[in-house]
């Protein structure tokens, strides 16, 4: 059946990023292409901001999801997709990645016989304790069709018994979403937090894992406190955090750190690809300091990313054995080699113009 219609959805800042350039490239191929935003992500920063410098068209509908349980989300967004398809009756539903977003709308589609295309297909940190491996798996098991980022994430699919002609390019968008703003990125010294470049770390936390655990959350800040007594710490606070943050009563351990609101992209990769590293629990930021070749400090005890776990390039903070404290003493010692590994992982996720790729094969598939 040919393609007519397809309805992307975005809803955090995550799948605003790393779907841009395939909503750009499906829009060239002539094919109608409607955006759902589940409103997810609800502050101005953290949504409509990144529609703006990605140049991403105003999304067709929202759900007004953002808040809520887990429960309270997925239904919004389950009803608002599974309504919206009943409607428009798109020819596929492409998804991305982990999120709330993509498992509520991905949940809809079967219901309304509507193929779904994963994009960001196959990532695994083998810890089911986590929400967002439970979303990845259990997409997997529901989509039709699968682009996986890099190599290991198409082996995985295989391996969980995904046919192989169900599984399209191995690459990353975000690569391309990287150049779609690269010439409107800032030296981070004159952005007015008073850094130097290469001598201070960029910083963000936001999941639940960190935030909702009092002492996990306050030792995570001592230790930040700590080290920015000796550099600089640029901290942009998601509204979740600065809410715990304030509910644990933790603001002591901020007096050091230059503590500023949500950043939009363009910022906050110019931070990114300046830092002397990148500390943060964030799966998006350890894809961009990859692409810019900057060692990062992972606050979690495993990663989706695997094949950055080398060379001091990435570290664990909380892996068993390991603290925050020990992977900056490592980093210190070893700093020009984890830069070098780093660099070498540049490629990890593709080329730029893979997008255009993804997004012929998501026009062209065979739908039955």
């Amino acid at each position: 059946m040919k393609i007519n219609k397809i309805a992307v959805v975005v809803g955090t800042r995550p799948t605003f990023i790393e779907l841009a350039p395939i909503i750009h490239e499906l829009q060239k191929t002539g094919i109608e292409t409607l955006i759902y935003h589940t409103g997810q992500h609800y502050d101005n920063e953290m949504s409509s901001v990144f529609l703006d410098q990605l140049q991403i068209p105003q999304p067709h509908e929202n759900f007004n999801a953002g808040g809520g349980t887990f429960s309270e989300q997925i239904s919004t967004i389950l009803t608002g997709c599974e309504n919206l398809l009943e409607k428009d009756k798109p020819d596929l539903l492409v998804v991305e990645g982990d999120t709330n977003t993509a498992f509520g709308s991905a949940l809809a589609a079967p219901g309304k016989q509507t193929p779904i295309v994963h994009v960001e297909a196959g990532c695994r940190s083998f810890d089911k304790s986590l929400p967002e491996e439970v979303n990845r798996v259990l997409i997997s098991h529901i989509a039709d069709v699968h682009f996986p980022p890099t190599p290991n994430c198409r082996k995985n699919l295989l391996n969980e018994g995904i046919r192989e002609e169900a599984i399209g390019f191995v690459g990353h968008p975000i690569v391309d979403a990287v150049n779609l703003v690269k010439n409107k990125l800032h030296d981070s010294s004159k952005l007015g937090f008073d850094i130097e470049r290469g001598k201070y770390y960029y910083v963000t936390i936001h999941r639940n894992f960190n935030t909702d655990n009092p002492s996990r959350l306050e030792h995570i800040l001592h230790e930040l406190s700590k080290m920015a007594e000796t550099k600089p710490i640029v901290f942009p606070v998601h509204p979740r955090t600065r809410s715990r943050i304030q509910q644990f009563k933790l603001e002591k351990y901020l007096k050091n750190i230059k503590v500023i609101q949500p950043v939009d992209y363009v910022t906050s990769l110019s931070l990114t690809k300046d830092a002397y590293a990148v500390i943060s629990d964030s799966g998006g930021l350890t894809k961009e300091s990859c692409i810019f070749g900057v060692p990062y400090v992972s606050l979690r005890p495993n990663t989706e990313w695997i094949e950055t776990l080398t060379g001091y390039a990435n570290q664990l903070a909380f892996e068993k054995g390991n603290t925050i404290r020990d992977c900056i003493d490592r980093l210190d010692r070893n700093y020009d080699a984890a830069r070098k590994t780093m660099r070498s992982l540049q490629v990890l996720f593709g080329r730029t113009g893979l997008s255009a790729t993804i997004a012929k094969q998501i026009s062209e598939w065979e739908v039955a």
